[in-house]
């Protein structure tokens, strides 16, 4: 048994009343627009092969045609009056949106187009938005990646039933908008009972949240990278200023023995390191340099260190012209001139030569720095010097860069570092 029509909690104001006006008038439109055209094509099918006029007068047919009718149209006042009841009693607020056939919602999204895209197609076809919208049989899902559309529907054709379309737009100032919109296809005739407005609002809801969330991880991804940058920064800072004080403390203790054997070339020294410093003291606490700074860092140092050696010292640097301008982590290269010098010429009794020849080889550069001195070592490669550059690359390319001491050709020790090209040059 049906529940009465009147309904004591129905609201009373001026606007509902207008909308349920609305909604009674179009639904009977609606049923009418089907349903009576179906009556009158029986109707007229009947009068040509059964003439009714035989048995029964014209005005007789006429009043039962007219009746029935009429019957038609009470009858859909009737479920638009139950459909109301409907809205009542789940407190679904009356609006033109709730009655109308075809509803349109626009979000703005915080993804790019391409990345929106593929985020509410996945969502759309997950079984999730199938058992929101109340479909135990599953959806039908198409879509167009190439005018960014998706369509989520009953059944197929889609304009047999009711379907909802999203459209990924790129609006001015690089916006990326999503714009949903019921299409009722043949449901536009029949009873209007929300579904439109439940689907619509449903599926913007849920896209929102999974954009919102892709969103979140991917500020947590890049606040998670900020912090390891910050944390490699800190990293290769401390090890940078390992360097400092080593070539610091080796210069002084140049100018301190020049300073009492030759007294006016320990003041073209002094002018020499200060010149230096105002040079090179920035790029020592920089996280990049590039190859062509590196090597007129070296280039400086050669020249004082060849101030007090002498003829003892001859260098030369070569370097191919694109490579200068590529990127390097600072003070790598000056301290394996450093250990060259130390560990190599110094400890020879005769004149030695250190040579130096940046290149490029496939997607690396390489940068070599040989020398003619004594050659390795028992403890060759284990100095703090070299572990410091080991490390530093370590932390900067994994392992995609490389340290190599190994024996020169004839004498000495061939020192050889080697890292990807940056994709940036500095």
């Amino acid at each position: 048994m049906y529940p009465p029509l009147n309904n004591p909690l129905e609201p009373d104001y001026e606007t509902y009343r207008r909308l349920k006006n609305t909604y009674i008038r179009d639904s009977i439109w609606r049923f009418m627009s089907i349903f009576g055209n179906f009556s009158v094509v029986m109707f007229l099918f009947f009068l040509l092969h059964f003439e009714p006029t035989a048995r029964w007068s014209l005005s007789a047919v006429l009043v039962a045609s007219f009746a029935f009718f009429c019957f038609q149209a009470v009858s859909a006042w009737v479920n638009a009056k139950r459909q109301l009841k409907v809205f009542l009693s789940n407190r679904w607020e009356l609006t033109e949106e709730l009655i109308s056939p075809v509803v349109t919602r626009e979000f703005v999204s915080p993804l790019d187009p391409i990345t929106t895209f593929d985020l509410c197609a996945d969502a759309v076809s997950s079984i999730t938005i199938a058992q929101m919208l109340g479909s135990t049989k599953g959806l039908h899902f198409s879509y167009d990646p190439f005018k960014g559309t998706i369509s989520l529907a009953r059944s197929t054709p889609a304009f047999l039933n009711l379907a909802v379309c999203i459209e990924i737009q790129m609006q001015q100032g690089q916006v990326t908008t999503v714009k949903l919109q019921s299409k009722p296809g043949w449901t536009r005739f029949f009873l209007q009972n929300g579904d439109a407005y439940q689907w619509v609002t449903k599926v913007t809801k849920h896209l929102q949240e999974r954009l919102q969330q892709k969103r979140c991880a991917l500020d947590a991804a890049k606040r998670e990278a900020a912090l390891e940058k910050a944390a490699l920064e800190s990293q290769l800072a401390a090890l940078q200023a390992q360097v400092e004080p080593h070539f610091l403390f080796n210069t002084l203790a140049n100018l301190n023995y020049l300073i009492r054997t030759d007294a006016t070339l320990a003041q073209e020294l002094l002018a020499h390191l200060v010149g230096y410093l105002q040079t090179a003291m920035p790029d020592l606490r920089s996280i990049s340099s590039n190859v062509g700074k590196e090597l007129e860092l070296v280039e400086h140092f050669l020249h004082i260190m060849q101030m007090r050696m002498g003829r003892r010292l001859q260098f030369a640097l070569t370097c191919e012209e694109p490579v200068r301008a590529m990127a390097m982590p600072p003070a790598m290269l000056i301290s394996l001139v450093e250990n060259a010098i130390k560990h190599g010429l110094e400890k020879a009794t005769r004149a030695g030569r250190i040579d130096i020849s940046a290149r490029s080889e496939q997607d690396k550069i390489v940068i070599d720095v040989v020398d003619d001195g004594v050659g390795l070592q028992d403890n060759a490669g284990q100095g703090v010097g070299l572990a410091n550059i080991h490390q530093r690359l370590a932390l900067l390319y994994g392992n995609a860069a490389s340290i190599e001491i190994m024996p020169g050709k004839s004498q000495g020790v061939l020192a050889r570092i080697s890292f990807p090209k940056p994709s940036v040059s500095n």
